[in-house]
């Protein structure tokens, strides 16, 4: 029944991805070849069945021990009609999102959590296959940020909880698509793949900005909102250089291997220190 439930997993994750593959083609932000998305697309079938073992085992205990404990008083909102189930999952994904901008954001900030991140951030060639390259630690780190408060919220509607997923999933691919599409002043309220792309930017201006997944409010209340001009899509990738186009580093990057830094990449980087350097004095 696990294997069976991967590959179904698999199979839909791959479909979600398949339109974004084409869109891609027609309206992209920068030239990129298929072969671009290969690494991120094999690292995933190494990695994706670890991950959701893990993270399936947490949930079940959560379902166990915390969600008894849970208030439920929200539900109510599902007593009012068409009007309150719509304002019941406006209130869900803002929750959400604020969960998850808190632990996006602690990935940049904590060293141990940015090991496990900064695969995700090594991909040069930003596209929808980037989705794919999470560390397998990736989930099973989420629980505890975002499934455990999520759990304890939110009472046990499994047709929600259904939608929530497929949204999550199908908004995560879009973001990360190599898309050029501006979306102009309702960049301030809705991410998209603009805005998330100045998330991977490697330009200093651009460093820890834009961490929510799908309401830029939080980012805007909390400091961290940049706003893309319409023109704007940054070179993408590790500030510092390194690059992870290996499984052994794929893997092991979390727990100190070390990430390669290319000699011709060291030697750009020091010309761009020291010409900083001798701007500033």
């Amino acid at each position: 029944m696990f294997w069976q439930n991967i590959v179904q997993s698999v199979g839909i994750l791959l479909l979600y991805a398949a339109p974004f593959v084409l869109w891609e083609r027609l309206q992209p932000a920068e030239p990129q070849r298929l072969r671009a998305m290969g690494f991120n697309v094999l690292y995933f079938f190494s990695a994706y069945a670890l991950g959701v073992w893990l993270s399936t085992l947490l949930i079940a205990w959560l379902l166990v021990h915390v969600t008894p404990l849970r208030p439920g008083v929200h539900t109510m909102l599902l007593e009012l009609g068409l009007f309150g189930k719509a304002m019941f999952a406006l209130v869900y994904f803002l929750v959400f999102d604020f969960f998850y901008y808190w632990f996006h954001r602690a990935q940049h900030a904590l060293p141990l959590l940015w090991r496990e991140h900064l695969l995700h951030h090594s991909d040069e060639t930003l596209n929808v296959s980037t989705t794919f390259r999470q560390h397998w630690l990736e989930e099973p780190i989420k629980v505890f940020f975002i499934s455990l408060p999520m759990a304890f919220l939110f009472a046990d509607r499994p047709a929600l909880a259904g939608l929530a997923a497929i949204m999550v999933s199908g908004w995560v691919f879009f973001i990360h698509a190599n898309l050029r599409l501006p979306l102009g002043p309702l960049s301030a309220w809705i991410s998209g793949p603009q805005l998330h792309r100045i998330h991977h930017s490697r330009l200093p201006q651009h460093r820890d900005k834009n961490f929510a997944v799908f309401f830029p409010l939080w980012d805007r209340l909390f400091g961290t909102y940049y706003a893309p001009g319409r023109d704007e899509y940054p070179v993408t990738g590790l500030s510092g250089g390194g690059q992870v186009n290996d499984l052994l580093t794929a893997h092991l990057a979390t727990f100190g291997y070390p990430v390669r830094v290319p000699v011709k990449e060291s030697i750009a980087l020091e010309a761009e220190a020291n010409s900083a350097r001798k701007g500033s004095s």
